[in-house]
């Protein structure tokens, strides 16, 4: 009998997709716009999401796994359908300045997360860790205010894409 799909090489080969892509991205988003608004590099990628309270640095780039389910199982190999979430949390001064990076950089992390729509193997890239790389959901979050005694001194929201991603368990 063989392994379960496992989704720790999916999020090995997406956290070196966003390590190894995203800062391209964010530069092309970047020179696609003229008014102003510009996206900054992530200040941290991390596999897991931070709790709120303890995020300093802006922005951070989270993975997280989500649901997982069998495509199939025909006795001796198996695909496994894994749900994983790319959070993005961002912080500006005002609050139309954080909904626009947040729209960019959701198009920045779509490029390269869907890129070829496989997630390539970190030690050897001409394997496959995933497939059939699919956008499932794009959710955004709540703006939240920092306040000072008389007004908000900065806008804190992110924004969370969803994908669905296809692993076998006969990877050698």
């Amino acid at each position: 009998m063989s392994d379960v799909p496992d989704i720790e090489p999916v999020i090995a080969a997406l956290m070196a997709r966003l390590q190894a892509d995203l800062s391209a991205a964010i530069d092309a988003v970047n020179l696609e716009v003229t008014d102003g608004t510009l996206l900054e590099q992530p200040q941290q990628i991390v596999d897991h999401v931070p709790p709120i309270e303890v995020l300093l640095a802006f922005p951070t780039v989270a993975v997280a796994e989500g649901i997982g389910r069998w495509a199939d199982d025909t006795g001796w190999e198996s695909t496994g359908v894994h749900e994983v979430s790319i959070v993005c949390f961002l912080q500006a001064s005002d609050q139309q300045t954080l909904v626009r990076q947040l729209r960019r950089m959701r198009r920045a992390i779509l490029r390269t997360v869907m890129d070829g729509r496989v997630l390539e193997d970190a030690e050897d890239p001409s394997r496959n860790r995933a497939w059939g790389v699919m956008l499932r959901q794009i959710a955004p979050g709540p703006t939240l205010g920092d306040l000072q005694a008389s007004s908000v001194v900065s806008w804190m929201s992110w924004v969370r894409i969803v994908i669905d991603c296809r692993s076998d368990s006969e990877w050698p």
